[in-house]
């Protein structure tokens, strides 16, 4: 198994544009040689534990 990198992170390490990136992505994801996972759900706010 892998470990999931983001798109921009790919581009900052390679030096490439975030549009290259999504360019190449795409070509890769066509051919099946990718997998793209959902966005993460943010963290909950507002709610924190409070003492009394």
């Amino acid at each position: 198994m892998t470990t999931p990198v983001a798109r921009i992170d790919l581009g900052a390490i390679n030096g490439i544009s975030s549009a290259t990136v999504t360019s190449i992505s795409a070509e890769l994801l066509q051919q099946g040689l990718i997998t793209e996972r959902p966005p993460e759900a943010p963290a909950p706010t507002g709610a924190v534990d409070q003492k009394p």
